[in-house]
Order: structure tokens, then C-alpha cells, then sequence
């Protein structure tokens, strides 16, 4: 356990994983916007980006990509560039959904993105699907078909939609 977290988390000071929740106010029916929540802190990734330019994080001292990750900062750096108009947060953004759609798997009649690590305590095994990872995964794809109408990123979004549809007992995510 993690001493520096447990202080930081006791206190309620923010960091990359846990920062302030800042609710977006600006939005208009019928737009697609920024996250509900704020995701700018998500597009300062304080570690090392890999070779993708997306985020690395070590797990029991290994080096990997995870899918939430790299949708957290895709949708960090698309907020960031709403914001400021900053060619890099668009690129950022652009490498994450780049690296979703090279590394989507298929699920039932759609797609999705695997966890490969289990997780005993919540009766995981390895592969498995996270509702949370392809929720961000589909906003993030929304979210980039809005700005780049020629990309596949409007049909990835429905087809991470389709994965939906799959049932835990067939090895999706739906109760």
C-alpha cells in the first residue's frame, strides 16, 4: 500500500488519478461537448507515453497499456483541445483513438477492449471486459466523430455500442 496515497486521499489533495470532479456546465442539447465531468487533468499525463503516445503504467513493476487509461486520456486531451484549440491535445487525442481501434477485440457483434490481468478478489480471470473501459472507449469515439467527420470513428463508436449486447455469461459485460 501506497503511504503518500492514503496521506493525499485522507487529506482530499488531487492528483492525475484523482483529482478535483469539476462538472461541466456548458452544455446544449443536441451537441456533443466535452465529458460530463472534466477530463483536462487526464491530458497531462504526468508519467512516460509509449511508442503509440499513449500512456504507459506498471503494474507489479511491468510495464503496460491499459484501455481505461488510454480513453481517459483521449478524452483529457479532447476537453484540452475544445478548450484551448491546441494542435497537440488534438493529436493526443487522435493517438488514443488510434490506439482503440488497433486494439479492439471482437465482442458478440461488436468490439470491445480487454482487461488481460485478473483480478481474483472480484472473481475475474483474465481476459476480461470492464463496462467502465468501453463506456469511455464510446464516448471518447463520439466525441472524436464530432470533429473528424471523414474518420472510422463514428462506425467504432457503434460497433463498441454492438459490444453492449453481450451477456457476462458469454463473456461480455451486461447483467
Amino acid at each position: 500500500m501506497d503511504l503518500f496515497y492514503l496521506l493525499r486521499s485522507g487529506l482530499g489533495i488531487p492528483d492525475y488519478w484523482h483529482p478535483f470532479l469539476e462538472i461541466q456546465t456548458d452544455f446544449e442539447a443536441g451537441e456533443i461537448r466535452r465529458y460530463p465531468v472534466s477530463m483536462r487533468t487526464k491530458a497531462d499525463y504526468p508519467g512516460h507515453l509509449n511508442d503509440e503516445g499513449v500512456p504507459v503504467v506498471y503494474l507489479k513493476g511491468t510495464s503496460c497499456v491499459l484501455p481505461a487509461t488510454v480513453a481517459l486520456y483521449g478524452l483529457g486531451n479532447h476537453d484540452a483541445f475544445l478548450e484551448t484549440g491546441d494542435k497537440r491535445f488534438y493529436d493526443g487525442m487522435t493517438c488514443a483513438t488510434h490506439w482503440l481501434d488497433r486494439h479492439r477485440v471482437p465482442l458478440g457483434d461488436g468490439i470491445g477492449w480487454r482487461n488481460e490481468e485478473a483480478v481474483p478478489v472480484y472473481g475475474l480471470t483474465a481476459p476480461w471486459f470492464s463496462g467502465l473501459v468501453q463506456g469511455l472507449a464510446l464516448s471518447l469515439f463520439v466525441r472524436a466523430s464530432s470533429l473528424e467527420l471523414a474518420g472510422p470513428w463514428s462506425r467504432l463508436a457503434y460497433e463498441a455500442w454492438r459490444g453492449y449486447h453481450v451477456p457476462i455469461e458469454a463473456g461480455g459485460f451486461c447483467r
